[in-house]
């Protein structure tokens, strides 16, 4: 968390290197997708502080045989992790004592819940200086679209897809191995339609903390 008192203003430089040989971007069947990218605010101008992270993220799908009732199934699975260099937990540059030296902003670095990574908590719930999250996603295209041809919907939905999904992950002070111990952990379930050639979602999840309803656009690998 940090100080809402606080205007967090950053700005600074971002590097990146992503393949791609997924089928199709919006709504991936086979093939796999990784990217590694480091972010470096100098500190400089209108900048908070300076700070730095470096993340990795991969994602790989498999096209399923299909059910009587299903038109594409797909196992999506997707893994990413990141480290902060330059975060001091133990320096704090606020009265309050609330925000750390050199952390990245609360929307960057190793930070867990909302409505990608750990759905099943709020938005940011757990944030440090290194990360961990996994998650396996079943995918299934419904034959049954009562939308398909409907003159009263303005938009072209062109099918309904419903997901089980199971996530983990943890935040952690240090990079080791105790980023795989005593994960956090969340279930879920989704109705997603792709609707004016665009992926939305309705996800429910659930986790220790109790439940999160999430509605959104685009598939919840950010990439």
């Amino acid at each position: 968390n940090y100080s809402p008192l606080t205007e967090w203003d950053t700005s600074g430089l971002r590097i990146f290197l992503e393949h791609d040989n997924t089928d199709y971007d919006l709504n991936p069947s086979r093939g796999y997708n990784f990217q590694l990218q480091f972010s470096k605010d100098f500190g400089n101008g209108d900048s908070l502080q300076s700070w730095d992270f470096l993340e990795f993220k991969y994602s790989h799908y498999f096209n399923l045989d299909t059910f009587s009732f299903t038109q594409q199934n797909v196992l999506a699975l997707n893994m990413w992790t990141g480290y902060s260099f330059s975060w001091e937990n133990d320096v704090q540059i606020d009265s309050m004592g609330v925000i750390d030296a050199h952390r990245p902003p609360p929307w960057e670095g190793a930070s867990l819940g909302g409505l990608n990574r750990m759905r099943g908590y709020d938005n940011n719930r757990f944030s440090d200086k290194a990360g961990f999250y996994a998650t396996a996603e079943y995918r299934a295209i419904l034959n049954w679209n009562p939308l398909r041809k409907n003159e009263y919907i303005p938009v072209a939905v062109d099918w309904f897809q419903v997901v089980a999904f199971a996530e983990v992950g943890r935040v952690h002070d240090t990079y080791n191995f105790d980023l795989l111990s005593d994960m956090k952990y969340d279930v879920g379930i989704s109705l997603r339609a792709m609707a004016a050639q665009i992926p939305v979602r309705v996800d429910i999840a659930y986790g220790d903390e109790g439940t999160n309803f999430w509605v959104m656009v685009y598939q919840p690998f950010d990439f």
